[in-house]
């Protein structure tokens, strides 16, 4: 399978994703958009994984690369076939492309949080890294996505 890992900054890597590709033999390209890395063509991905980073789904101003990176999550999503994943920021992005709405969080989250794996999500840990609940992440939310319906919620 080759993946390609979008990262948004050094310190929102693919840590356990990357364990469980190079685990499986699969091939994961990360592509550093904050360092002027060229998107994949759609055509070479088996799957796509978008990551966090601090900026948020609007501030094309400030990184003009999200507007080429959501052209490239619309196009694999309107594909189908192939999984996408995205982890916060990636999340958002994911939402936006498909319509869903992106909002203000009117809670304020920070800090290390359990993550839990979603009953939805028990069905397809052959795709994805599974096993035990992820570790505890850290957690800085500031935007919220809504989940589209064509979307699932894997963990939380």
């Amino acid at each position: 399978m080759r993946i390609a890992v979008l990262q948004h900054v050094d310190f929102e890597g693919p840590g356990a994703i990357a364990e469980w590709a190079a685990s499986r033999r699969h091939d994961l390209a990360a592509v550093r958009l904050d360092r002027g890395d060229r998107l994949p063509p759609p055509e070479s991905l088996d799957a796509l994984v978008v990551m966090g980073g601090p900026m948020g789904v609007s501030d094309e101003d400030r990184f003009p690369w999200l507007r080429a990176e959501k052209q490239l999550l619309a196009t694999v999503i309107a594909a189908g076939g192939r999984p996408v994943l995205g982890v916060c920021l990636g999340a958002q992005l994911v939402a936006e492309v498909l319509g869903a709405p992106v909002t203000a969080n009117p809670h304020r989250e920070i800090g290390w949080l359990p993550i839990r794996w979603t009953p939805g999500a028990r069905c397809r840990r052959r795709k994805w890294p599974a096993g035990r609940n992820p570790r505890p992440a850290e957690r800085r939310e500031r935007l919220l996505a809504r989940i589209h319906h064509q979307s699932r919620r894997l963990a939380g």
